[in-house]
């Protein structure tokens, strides 16, 4: 269920000294171990499939913070280009 690859890549930033934060949907999860901090983003057991939208957006919201807490803006970050 928890992808070998992902534990793999957290384990590669970890030990060369990233700070490593973990969103999954269960505090079980082997990547837990592995974070600094871990981020919770339960699936809904009411939909019929599995809905990646409460961990995409927590994601999108963690680095939005860190761009402004880094005082970056956008158009430094994608340069001058017309999207």
């Amino acid at each position: 269920r928890y992808s070998s690859r992902t534990v793999q890549a957290m384990s590669f930033a970890r030990d060369r000294g990233a700070t490593t934060i973990a969103i999954t949907d269960s505090p079980a999860a082997p990547i837990t171990s592995l974070a600094a901090c871990t981020l919770l983003a339960p699936r809904s057991l009411n939909n019929v499939y599995n809905s990646f939208i409460a961990p995409v957006e927590m994601a999108n919201l963690l680095a939005h913070s860190i761009v402004i807490r880094m005082g970056l803006t956008y158009k430094s970050l994608v340069g001058e280009f017309d999207i």
